[in-house]
């Protein structure tokens, strides 16, 4: 079948007849601004596909500047030429600028039958699904994966060896819900369906069309409307880059996480999986995506709590709907008191009044779901007694005894910083960060003096949540200041190991078997009924020596226990 095409020239330069003698069109000197008109420009449309666009200059430029539309922008060259395979009326521009000036000529290409060959290629039809699918494909987030998001050395190698997303661990940051389509049309049309937000990169912030002018300590997600007309085009690596292939994206079209990318470099690309990397930052942003329509839905439930006749005693269980997942194990649970169950069915006593959220969490073959549900203890149980329990330091505000670092090397640190994992059993904003250099003194510690003796008589244990090194000891000691620099000697120590790696756990000091320090043989006995103890202290590692200190970073949080 023969293929058609034309060209309608939408400014046509002019002729005119003054009687006899023939007219010259006089050329625009150095200081005039050029007209359209005067700017020629010849087509060579021997391979009607691949056009070749000549522009001969008749008067002196600085500059020339072609808009082939699709994001395509070509700036000083008289000759240029692309690739127009689809059905369609094409926009070129070429703008020539000139000392006095600058003028536009505008014309249209039309291509009257696809070229059958865009249809066949490999990439195109994996990125878009090919040209029968005229809703082009969607790709999101491999959230479910390992390795979906990360970021390392920008080699294209080496992966994300510096962070590497374990599955769902951006969620609630505005990544999961985006969508990127990607259509093999006449535009090469790529839309990103961010669902009105943008999680962004705080190191790029500055450059991010939608900042609102505030400073953030991590990553923001920041409300945002996306560009349209944004065009894609896949393109071959030169010089050193030989060999790559690349995803380039048009008028500030960027795939879901903003790190000032708009060129990423394919990794690999199937029917099932998209892996590139963005390099804007300096940095390697490793990206996995999988089509829209392969994503299994995750389970979904909905707590419900029911009234017990015994006093601020609730019964809880879930609706659970599977969809796509596969639940594993026992529904778990934790009440907010510092009180955990497993079971579909279970039961809590709350002491105190206040507000509790009740966090369930549904093990699947997809990952863990949590749900939560508040409850409103309106009044203290009957058997709680407040005034013998109290909250020395949870870091969100409550600050009754502030603690200090005694650190001799001055090479350790005790921060309030924001919680780096928000998560059972400790969902407070801020918390103390506890730094103790290999170089840290043997008896670096965090402590804090308090106003009167501790009352020991009715509670005697203390309670706190701890986040560091699995194996790590923690010890609370109790000294009496009166004993100036021989508060050791008369202190009752109890220790806690921490049991998992970087995990938030809840640590109890129960002092009524103790070590009390004396002069002589240190041994177990019960401190409840010491009633000298006004300090407390709290070592992270142990009394040690480099390199036997127990270097590292350290969290805790919420140190409750007796009154004074």
């Amino acid at each position: 079948m023969k293929r058609l095409f034309k060209y309608n020239w939408l400014l046509v330069t002019a002729l005119a007849v003054l009687g006899c003698e023939p007219f010259e069109e006089e050329k625009p000197g150095l200081g005039d601004s050029p007209d359209a008109s005067q700017m020629i420009v010849d087509v060579d449309n021997s391979d009607p596909y691949n056009p070749v666009f000549s522009y001969s200059p008749d008067f002196e430029y600085h500059k020339i500047i072609w808009d082939l539309g699709r994001g395509v922008v070509v700036e000083d060259q008289e000759e240029v030429t692309d690739y127009f395979g689809f059905e369609s009326n094409y926009e070129i521009k070429i703008t020539v600028l000139t000392q006095g000036g600058q003028a536009t000529k505008v014309l249209n290409h039309v291509v009257s039958e696809t070229d059958p060959a865009i249809c066949e290629n490999e990439i195109y039809n994996l990125l878009t699904g090919g040209c029968d699918a005229v809703e082009g494909k969607t790709w999101v987030w491999a959230s479910h994966q390992p390795s979906h998001f990360g970021v390392g050395p920008a080699d294209g190698i080496t992966g994300p060896i510096w962070y590497a997303a374990g599955a769902y661990d951006q969620e609630g940051n505005g990544l999961y819900d985006d969508e990127m389509t990607f259509t093999l049309d006449a535009q090469y049309s790529f839309a990103l369906n961010n669902n009105g937000d943008t999680f962004v990169n705080v190191g790029e912030l500055g450059g991010f069309p939608g900042k609102d002018g505030n400073e953030y300590d991590s990553d923001p997600t920041l409300p945002y409307t996306p560009p349209t007309e944004v065009s894609w085009a896949v393109e071959r690596g030169e010089g050193e880059n030989q060999g790559k292939t690349y995803l380039k994206l048009s008028n500030g079209g960027f795939l879901s996480y903003w790190e000032s990318s708009d060129t990423y470099e394919i990794l690999s690309i199937s029917e099932d999986e998209l892996y590139v990397m963005g390099a804007g930052s300096g940095n390697g942003w490793y990206y996995r995506f999988v089509p829209k329509s392969s994503v299994k839905e995750r389970a979904e439930g909905t707590i419900n709590i029911t009234p017990e006749a015994d006093a601020n005693t609730f019964s809880f269980s879930a609706d659970v709907i599977a969809n796509d997942a596969v639940v594993q194990g026992e529904y778990r649970w934790d009440f907010g008191n510092g009180e955990s169950a497993e079971g579909n069915i279970v039961t809590a006593t709350y002491q105190a009044k206040g507000e509790y959220t009740v966090t369930l969490t549904i093990p699947t073959d997809l990952g863990d779901v949590s749900v939560t549900a508040n409850v409103t203890i309106e009044e203290n149980h009957p058997d709680y007694i407040p005034s013998v329990e109290m909250v020395f330091q949870d870091f969100d505000g409550t600050d009754i005894v502030p603690f200090s670092l005694e650190d001799d090397s001055g090479l350790g640190s005790l921060t309030k910083v924001a919680n780096p994992d928000q998560s059972s059993p400790n969902y407070s904003a801020m918390v103390g960060e506890y730094v103790k250099d290999e170089n840290s003194g043997q008896y670096t510690n965090a402590f804090a003096v308090l106003p009167s003796k501790l009352n020991m008589t009715e509670v005697s244990t203390f309670k706190m949540q701890v986040r560091g090194k699995k194996g790590t000891k923690v010890e609370l000691k109790l000294q009496n200041t009166a004993m100036g620099g021989d508060m050791w000697a008369t202190q009752a120590v109890v220790a806690y190991e921490i049991q998992e790696d970087d995990t938030w756990e809840e640590a109890e000091f129960d002092f009524t078997n103790a070590v009390v320090w004396t002069w002589g043989p240190n041994e177990p006995s019960d401190a409840s009924n010491i009633k000298d103890y006004d300090k407390i202290v709290i070592q992270f590692g142990g009394e040690d020596v480099a390199p036997n200190n127990n270097p590292g970073t350290y969290y805790f949080d919420n140190l409750r226990g007796p009154s004074f």
